[in-house]
């Protein structure tokens, strides 16, 4: 599982900064991995066989998947 967080330095920013990291670290245990500070800009493909290219503070990337959900938060 992949994760793009658009916000620029943490995953669940409004929430404690521990709490946080825990919840980090569990979902890291579970084999997700996050790109932080990153945006999508843009999809490709058909059915289960998609590309997301996302720019993020390292480059631009391509992440083949199957899925995607997309969420929004709140400010």
């Amino acid at each position: 599982v992949e994760v793009v967080v658009m916000e620029p330095k943490a995953l669940l920013g409004r929430e404690d900064a521990e709490a946080a990291r825990i919840v980090r670290l569990a979902l890291e245990r579970d084999g997700v991995s996050f790109r932080v500070g990153a945006a999508v800009t843009a999809v490709s493909g058909a059915d289960e066989d998609l590309v997301v290219t996302c720019q993020g503070p390292t480059g631009p990337e391509e992440i083949a998947c199957s899925h995607i959900l997309v969420a929004a938060g709140r400010r």
